[in-house]
């Protein structure tokens, strides 16, 4: 999964309309998008992306600090750890 040009540009014209506060990122997102589309999204928020790099400070630049990742381990440095696969503690289970 990842954070493409078209995908920053859609949710940088969402942020202008609405602030979208508290984001919950599922896994961290590498950035796929050549040097000249990273250079534009730096002339637009000042942030820089590298090319197979994270997003993180991108989704902090448009939402806030109120960002917070969910992965199945902490190996990334996720604050939510939960496989997606399992129900939740609050979770009823799934009749099968």
């Amino acid at each position: 999964m990842g954070l493409d040009y078209s995908t920053a540009e859609f949710l940088l014209a969402c942020a202008k309309e609405e602030p979208l506060g508290l984001m919950l990122i599922l896994d961290h997102q590498n950035v796929y998008m050549t040097r000249r589309e990273a250079g534009q999204i730096y002339s637009w928020v000042k942030v820089r992306l590298q090319p197979q790099g994270f997003a993180d400070d991108f989704f902090r630049a448009i939402s806030g600090p109120e960002v917070v990742f969910l992965d199945r381990t902490r190996h990334e440095g996720a604050e939510f750890v939960h496989d997606l696969n399992q129900p939740t503690s609050n979770q009823p289970e799934a009749d099968v």
